[in-house]
């Protein structure tokens, strides 16, 4: 009889677990995940689109909002000689484009705001001192009222230079948008928790397929 009544609580035991706690344990889980699947498309809902552009690349190429058609891209504004978020923002910028390498669906889009000082050959030095993979980061300028008028119209964002000051502003943060144009999200591109946030994000919402290549005006593949 001693050697029966373990067994038998044993198998109670086993009972409950695979019965109760088990199927209880893989609701509470699948109600989570469900849950954060709704709060990423709250997030991540579309927010406007981002009107047409047509700009140009650190290597002198043609780059418009038509060529970047089924891609995700990450944009921000900045200034090369910017001494102060602009570099917490590269930074974070340089371990996304790590992070997303080898996904061909998600590219950096980074707008200057200052192009009289960003020459072509300046962005490419600059490109090249943060490790910008070809294809993958892109640094893009032009006359500084159209990076305004962009920046502010068409991703509501602040651009613009201090009242009787030399000083330019803009946003730190990185704004998301999708294949379609459409704005998903903005995160603080200085706060490392946002930016864990939105790394996260996209890697919920990115297409699973690759899309089509980027295409520079004149139909050349980068």
């Amino acid at each position: 009889m001693s050697e029966k009544k373990p067994n038998r609580i044993f198998t109670f035991v086993a009972l409950t677990f695979f019965l109760i706690v088990l199927p209880l344990g893989s609701w509470y889980f699948l109600q989570q995940g469900y849950n954060r699947s709704l709060e990423i498309q709250e997030k991540m809902g579309p927010k406007g689109e981002v009107p047409g552009f047509e700009l140009v690349d650190q290597d002198g190429n043609i780059i418009t909002n038509d060529s970047l058609k089924g891609k995700w891209y990450i944009a921000d504004f900045f200034f090369s000689k910017c001494p102060n978020e602009c570099l917490t923002m590269a930074k974070n910028l340089q371990s996304i484009q790590e992070k997303f390498e080898k996904n061909e669906n998600l590219i950096i889009l980074s707008f200057t705001t200052d192009p009289a000082n960003d020459t072509i050959s300046a962005l490419k030095q600059y490109a090249d001192n943060l490790g910008a993979i070809k294809g993958k980061w892109y640094f893009l300028r032009g006359e500084q009222s159209t990076i305004f008028k962009l920046a502010k119209e068409g991703f509501k964002l602040p651009a613009d230079i201090k009242d009787n000051d030399a000083d330019i502003v803009h946003s730190p943060y990185f704004v998301v948008v999708d294949g379609e144009g459409q704005i998903r999200g903005y995160f603080d591109g200085t706060d490392i928790e946002d930016v864990y946030e939105m790394v996260q994000n996209l890697g919920h919402r990115l297409p699973r397929k690759p899309d089509a290549a980027i295409k520079v005006k004149g139909g050349n593949e980068l």
